[in-house]
């Protein structure tokens, strides 16, 4: 059991993350873990309290926890730092709910409607439909699925509820877009309160590309693949590759430590060459990598490539192009011949002058 010293919170005095071999019992009043915090229970953590555990965020990061099992009736408070909005092409955010049922209204609005954005993407219409229009019925957070939204001053938003602590399956997404270029893309979502592996072998993926792409902080989309990070709270998109197609989001790739950051960062990769645009005049940017790998061919390949998606409105494009004019933002290939050209394409957005650079094995 928990001694006292860790018996209410998590705190700034304790090394992350904390691993508590036994259970823990929430009683009393709440069980608070601080933000850039974690806290991984081996046994059950039973909360009989409403708003019993409470999981804090700000600027500097957000608290996690995973619990083997939970039981009981109480419910969390979990907290969600979103930095404002400050253009068009800058503070637009993937979000998903960490527990059950939690409606939208009133902590992820605002009366006045100008102060927030919030959107659901439809794959077959090829269509962002807003929340604010009544006929959309997009009244509360679905399980395991992404949100896009923007506010226009920063704030800790609160989710409240029943954890998510068990599996989340999607059968048959739809693959009817009537724009080849969005086919089966859906924007899921982390539906658990700690961070997850991408598609790191506990994934149940039928017909489902191998990358899935991630809203970053220049406007644009970075690729995770296999085995990356997916922030709690974060949406992610996926693509479908046949409208006969399973997704199962598993507990079991949770991942304690991994809660600050709403996107991905990297590694250096041997393996990787890693390019990209950067506006000269405000904060967009986007990528294209290429990879390596000798299972891989010089077409498109679901499982190792991905295909590009232009970003926000007014950032710039980049990509690599295949011989049959497909467009990649990832594209793997075999071990190159000497002398080999990859062609790649650039598209401006509404900035000047851009820049290229960190050509090489660097940070995504």
């Amino acid at each position: 059991e928990f001694r006292r010293v860790l018996f209410r919170s998590v705190t700034d005095d304790l090394n992350s993350p904390v691993t508590l071999n036994g259970n823990l019992t929430i009683s009393g009043g709440p069980f608070i873990i601080h933000p850039s915090k974690s806290l991984l229970v081996i046994g059950n953590l039973a909360n009989n309290l409403t708003e019993g555990l409470q999981i804090k965020s700000d600027a500097t990061g957000t608290g996690s926890i995973i619990g083997n099992t939970i039981s009981g009736t109480g419910t969390g408070k979990i907290e969600r730092y979103i930095p404002g909005w400050s253009s068009n092409t800058n503070g637009w955010h993937f979000l998903s709910s960490p527990v059950l049922n939690q409606p939208i209204a009133p902590d992820f609005t605002d009366p006045v409607a100008s102060n927030y954005d919030f959107y659901k993407w439809d794959e077959p219409s090829m269509t962002w439909l807003n929340q604010k229009v009544s006929g959309n019925n997009i009244t509360s957070f679905n399980n395991g699925e992404g949100y896009l939204v923007a506010y226009a001053i920063p704030s800790v938003k609160h989710f409240s509820g029943i954890l998510n602590t068990s599996d989340v399956a999607f059968t048959d997404l739809s693959y009817t877009s009537v724009n080849p270029d969005f086919y089966g893309w859906h924007l899921l979502g982390n539906p658990f309160s700690s961070a997850i592996y991408w598609n790191d072998g506990n994934w149940g993926l039928n017909h489902v590309a191998g990358i899935v792409k991630v809203l970053n902080s220049g406007g644009t989309y970075t690729d995770v693949g296999p085995g990356g990070i997916l922030p709690s709270m974060n949406g992610f998109l996926v693509q479908v590759t046949d409208a006969s197609n399973t997704i199962i989001i598993p507990k079991s790739s949770r991942v304690i430590g991994n809660g600050t950051d709403w996107y991905k960062k990297t590694t250096a990769d041997s393996n990787k060459l890693l390019m990209t645009v950067s506006s000269a005049d405000d904060s967009s940017y986007v990528q294209c990598v290429i990879m390596f790998d000798s299972h891989s061919t010089s077409a498109y390949d679901p499982a190792n490539d991905s295909h590009f998606l232009a970003g926000i409105q007014g950032t710039p494009r980049f990509f690599s192009i295949l011989n049959d004019a497909t467009s990649l933002s990832t594209n793997t290939l075999p071990p190159l011949p000497e002398n080999k050209t990859i062609k790649l394409g650039f598209v401006k957005g509404a900035s000047g002058d851009y820049t290229f650079t960190e050509i090489g094995r660097a940070h995504v």
